[in-house]
């Protein structure tokens, strides 16, 4: 039998003028802010690049683009959802043998 675990929430932090959770995620975006990353697509456990990409602005600032996001297609779409039906069938066999 398996036993799932109660869920728990994350922190719930304030973020307040002055206070150090602040002062840190304000450092993060201001790093994060002067590079930009390439975000290839994630199959299975492969990271895949197509060549055919588009670019994520910041919400705040649409002249900062943050990502270069590589796109999917056919090929990628059908990879895709085979990674995940195999990837599902795995622990329903072994975690709920009664639910088959």
């Amino acid at each position: 039998m398996v036993t799932v675990p109660r869920p728990r929430n994350e922190p719930v932090r304030s973020y307040e003028p002055g206070s150090q959770e602040r002062a840190s995620l304000e450092a993060e975006l201001g790093r994060m802010g002067k590079e930009r990353i390439t975000a290839p697509l994630r199959i299975g456990d492969e990271w895949v690049e197509t060549g055919a990409t588009f670019p994520v602005h910041a919400p705040h600032r649409r002249e900062l683009v943050l990502a270069d996001v590589h796109t999917a297609g056919d090929a990628e779409v059908s990879r895709a959802i085979d990674a995940a039906l195999n990837a599902c069938s795995a622990p329903r066999e072994w975690l709920w043998p009664h639910l088959r």
